[in-house]
Parts: C-alpha cells; structure tokens; sequence
C-alpha cells in the first residue's frame, strides 16, 4: 500500500523559515477571517507564500455564544515581513460575496466578518473596510473585535487537501 506524503500546509514554508521562526528572527501574526464556509477560505489562504499556517474554526462575542450563534472562521497564521495585511484582505475579498448574506448551516453562522485582535489591527482593518466600501457601497462584511475562538475537529482542518491527498492514492 502506498503511503501518503506528509501533510504539509504551505510548502513555501521552507525549513530555513521554519529555523528563523525557532530562533525568533521574525514575527508571527494571526488574522481570523469570516467568509461563509470555512473550506473554500482556508484552501486560498493555506497556497498563499508568507502564510506560516491555517486553521479553521469558530468565534464568537462571547464562550456562551460558541455553542449558539457561531462563526466559521480561518486562523490565518503568517510572517508581516513576508506579506502584508492590506494583502491579505485583497485575498479575502476573493475567497466569497462580501455583498451576499451568506446563510446559516446548522449552527454554524457564515457571514463576511474580520476580527481584530489587537487595537491596531483592529484599526487597519476598519480603515481597509472603508476604502473597500468606497468602491462597493453595497458591503455587508464587518470588523469586531477577536473575542473567543474555538479550533474546529481535526476532520475539518486542510479538508480539501486530505482530498486531493486521498484521491491521488
């Protein structure tokens, strides 16, 4: 029986990058991206060069919210000295419909969102809003703040990868 490659999430993630990252030469950031459904949003990110790591779960305003009104979201993991914010949420605005209202998948909730963790990128992201609304007046994403973040099952991360993987065998 043939045995699968090692999963691995971004291949531009060399083992030089991966030894600077160890000896903290550079910074990581993570930026959590809501798109609708989580698969299509984290296949985009994961191919992206800069990008360290993604990974697919959910937030919320709060812990209790996690069960009842859940986002699905993409942890974006990624070097800023590799790739810009501002290039990561021209990446964004591709991977859905920012002017659809997306829809809710049992209790899962997938509507066009960006979470600032920090007051700064909060900030950033807000001023990225406006000038996106600036040419599409009709935008229904919005920026919040990062509250609560839960990592969804092991089956649901890279699953477009571990598809390919599987049909390739």
């Amino acid at each position: 029986m043939p045995v699968a490659p090692p999963l691995c999430v971004n291949p531009s993630f060399s083992e030089l990058t991966f030894k600077c990252h160890q000896e903290g030469k550079f910074t990581v950031e993570d930026l959590y991206l809501g798109a609708g459904c989580f698969w299509h949003s984290e296949e985009t990110f994961r191919q992206v060069p800069g990008i360290i790591d993604t990974e697919v779960g959910w937030c919320s305003e709060d812990s209790a919210s996690l069960i009842s009104s859940r986002v699905e979201v993409v942890r974006v993991r990624y070097d800023p000295s590799q790739i810009l914010l501002d290039q990561l949420i021209q990446i964004f605005w591709t991977t859905h419909d920012p002017t659809n209202h997306l829809h809710r998948q049992s209790q899962y909730l997938e509507k066009s969102v960006l979470f600032g963790r920090t007051s700064s990128q909060l900030r950033k992201l807000k001023q990225l809003l406006e000038e996106k609304r600036n040419t599409v007046p009709n935008l229904l994403t919005i920026v919040t703040d990062f509250k609560y973040y839960q990592k969804a099952p092991e089956s649901d991360q890279h699953y477009y990868l571990k598809q390919q993987l599987k049909e390739s065998q």
